[in-house]
């Protein structure tokens, strides 16, 4: 019996050459050794910890997270490309109203052989003025657009003064009559530029005097500054009584502040001094309330300016 409790004794104990196992006591866990760290690629790993290698992400995540990154920028690329289209045709519609030229604005050609037919239009409504301050009584005369602007077209011809009331840069001027409005236009040219400006005047009566006052400017369909180009509007004019033409009243001051034509004159033919009373702006029509004040007497002043 002895030996065979010998004999157990030796089998459940160690065998030569190895350590004996440890347990660990009756409720209490066995120490946890703490997860191998991971080794950067390109090291060797040391002998005593396991090999970790960091992997990189599969290509199809990269690809996902490049696609991601191009769908943020698209909605920047939209919002520019957009901000561009839409500059552009500001630009486009901007460039296009400046050079546009008015409906309104078509100078007459007064061609050679219609000239003396133009100068007998302006005749006939100097005779239709004369007649109607030798009747004696207050009346209305009326100016047309159409004819004012053949006799523009023609004033070499008929009455080459009529420049120094027109501003010195604009070319072919164009009269237009509107309600309560008096459009005057003109090209602008320069070595680079051709474009139609566009003078809009308001017309009243302020004392003795008719007063022209610009009151906005156009460049094409794009509304300016007055003192835009400097087109002439503060050219500033004063002419006496009777140099414009035999009986014309005095003129002065400029555009930009208010022209004043004097509402006072003589009528050469007849010899008869009148005044203008009101006036009133039509489409295509001015028209000049007019009281005759009977024959013009002769002063010494104005018998030196009378031709």
């Amino acid at each position: 019996m002895k030996k065979q409790r010998r004999s157990k004794g030796k089998q459940t104990g160690s065998k030569k050459g190895q350590a004996p196992q440890r347990l660990s006591p009756p409720g209490r866990r066995a120490k946890e050794s703490p997860p191998p760290e991971p080794i950067p690629v390109g090291r060797e790993p040391s002998p005593h910890t396991e090999a970790v290698v960091a992997v990189p992400p599969p290509p199809s995540a990269a690809r996902a997270d490049a696609h991601k990154c191009a769908r943020s920028r698209l909605p920047v690329a939209r919002i520019l490309l957009f901000a561009a289209v839409a500059a552009g045709t500001v630009l486009a519609a901007f460039s296009y109203a400046l050079m546009h030229t008015p409906r309104w604005y078509t100078p007459p050609v007064v061609a050679p052989h219609a000239r003396q037919a133009v100068r007998n239009n302006l005749l006939s409504a100097e005779q239709a003025f004369t007649e109607n301050l030798m009747a004696g009584g207050p009346f209305t005369y009326h100016l047309f657009a159409e004819d004012i602007n053949r006799w523009i077209a023609a004033r070499k011809e008929i009455y080459p003064l009529i420049d120094d009331l027109v501003p010195p840069l604009l070319e072919d001027p164009v009269v237009e009559f509107d309600n309560s409005r008096i459009t005057v236009g003109g090209r602008y040219r320069t070595r680079d530029l051709s474009v139609v400006i566009s003078i809009d005047i308001t017309a009243r009566i302020e004392q003795d005097s008719i007063v022209l006052k610009a009151n906005a400017v156009k460049c094409g369909s794009v509304r300016m500054p007055l003192a835009f180009g400097r087109i002439g509007l503060d050219l500033s004019i004063d002419r006496p009584e009777n140099r414009t033409w035999p009986g014309s009243p005095r003129m002065w001051g400029s555009f930009l502040t208010g022209f004043h034509v004097g509402t006072r004159a003589w009528w050469k033919n007849g010899g008869i001094d009148y005044q203008i009373t009101g006036l009133a702006v039509e489409p295509g029509t001015l028209n000049l309330d007019v009281m005759p004040l009977g024959r013009h007497v002769r002063t010494r002043q104005n018998s030196h300016s009378d031709p």
